[in-house]
């Protein structure tokens, strides 16, 4: 009898494993071949991206951004479609509507779609509103299906593949140069998207690793990671990220000690930039060589934003309250208006709280003020009292946001950055502890582990199940 009994059990415990594998790897693949149609361009070289001219209609944003592309069409839907699965089949995750995260949310979403009620191009914004609620389905689909660890690894697998398939086709079209001064790896997309990859990446190695050990995996993730962000000599990705690190580590410490650090870290940046200010000029010199990461040309406009963001401040004075509508601004006159008049091809406003002053006004950029500061005080308590990589990943990713959002809009667009915090944010407005320990003994059993703690959960949801 004993014998039936472990003919029958065996079987179960690498069944469960393979069932939650198989999930991540089909959501993960689903993901990336979304967000590869929409955003990712295979042939793509440094001229088509850096040097493109405004006489080549090949290359206008112009001719693209109120045209229907077929590839993004069917990555957009693919998103809305896999949400819709998730949102179907059964779990016992319930949304907390007593969550005051989840009322800032909900807020924030009705008042961006209420902007078509003052919008100055009324079809452009409910054509970007559709777009957006796709984005959103695939989202809180996700969320609601997946636990934290399930949700990090599939943001990984989709950064690694398409960091990775970015490389092969460099390497492929003869493009990867990285000896040269100025390589910047570009793969099938633009470099500061490549950046965002790799900080992902980085950010949730961890969870290719054992409980309380660093495994090799995690290493070779996190040095993948890094080394793409240095490929694509993005300054702004890399302080974010390094920034981001820092702020996961920051909230364990007791406040005292936070704020000694602090005017510590404040103490040092001024001791460190009157240094810099007495050295010699060829110290100088040498210094922005290596923040600029080679990148010398145009810092003094900071790449040609600082007269982009003039531009933008004054228009932003024609509608200061509650903007001109989202996303309606950035018509197809408007962004080549603004090239002609910069000459450099200008999809957004490379600043995301200048964006959402411009879409939804002052009131829009004080929800999304309240937003952050809701996400980020919810998450450092969270990760204080149970030390979750999944609430340290949203933590991690909620500060590079911040940091990142002064030098680009991309979290304010329906783009795989703001997906890897949207879908981490609303697994945090559904997240209850108890629920996802009671689900999580499956993955645990199936891999020969003790059963998960309330500061590590995991789950074994219904899309699991199936």
């Amino acid at each position: 009898m004993s014998t039936a009994v472990l003919a029958s059990d065996s079987p179960a415990l690498p069944s469960a494993k393979v069932k939650i594998w198989a999930k991540r790897i089909i959501l993960a693949f689903g993901v990336c071949c979304c967000f590869w149609a929409m955003h990712h361009e295979i042939g793509l070289s440094p001229e088509s991206i850096f040097l493109r001219t405004f006489q080549d209609s090949e290359y206008r944003t112009t001719d693209r951004v109120e045209s229907l592309n077929f590839l993004s069409a069917l990555g957009r839907i693919g998103m809305a479609g896999i949400g819709c699965l998730c949102l179907v089949i059964p779990t016992r995750e319930k949304l907390k509507y007593d969550n005051f995260l989840v009322f800032v949310l909900l807020t924030c979403l009705l008042f961006t779609c209420a902007s078509v009620a003052w919008s100055i191009n009324l079809s452009l914004t409910v054509k970007k509103l559709i777009v957006l609620c796709m984005f959103l389905t695939g989202a809180v689909g996700m969320a609601r299906q997946c636990s934290f660890k399930d949700l990090v690894i599939i943001l990984v697998i989709v950064s690694v593949s398409q960091s990775l398939g970015g490389l092969a086709v460099e390497c492929a079209y003869g493009f990867f140069k990285p000896h040269t001064s100025d390589y910047r790896f570009i793969g099938t997309c633009h470099p500061n998207t490549n950046a965002i990859l790799g900080t992902v990446c980085c950010l949730g190695a961890k969870f290719f690793s054992p409980k309380d050990r660093l495994g090799l995996l995690t290493v070779l993730i996190f040095c993948f990671g890094f080394a793409i962000i240095l490929l694509t000599k993005s300054r702004t990705s890399l302080a974010a990220m390094m920034l981001s690190l820092v702020m996961i580590r920051f909230v364990t410490f007791h406040p005292k000690s936070r704020t000694f650090l602090t005017a510590g870290s404040i103490f040092l940046g001024i001791t460190l930039l009157f240094g810099l200010m007495l050295s010699p000029r060829y110290v100088q010199d040498q210094f922005l060589d290596k923040i600029s990461m080679g990148r010398t040309k145009d810092v003094a406009s900071l790449t040609g934003r600082l007269p982009l963001w003039e531009t933008l401040i004054e228009d932003i004075q024609h509608k200061p309250v509650l903007g001109h509508g989202y996303l309606a601004y950035w018509s197809k006159r408007q962004i080549e208006e603004l090239g002609d008049k910069l000459k450099w091809e200008i999809p957004h406003g490379h600043n995301l709280y200048l964006d959402v002053i411009i879409d939804t006004g002052i009131v829009g950029l004080l929800f999304l003020l309240l937003l952050y500061g809701s996400i980020f005080q919810i998450a450092a308590s969270a990760y204080q009292r149970t030390r979750d990589p999944g609430i340290a990943f949203t933590i991690g990713m909620l500060t590079f946001c911040v940091i990142h959002g002064f030098g680009e809009s991309l979290f304010k667009l329906p783009t795989f950055a703001a997906f890897s915090l949207t879908v981490v944010v609303l697994r945090l407005a559904f997240w209850d502890g108890r629920q996802e320990v009671s689900t999580a003994s499956s993955e645990s059993a199936a891999a020969g582990e003790p059963r998960p703690q309330a500061d590590h959960p995991d789950s074994n949801t219904g899309l699991a199940a199936c």
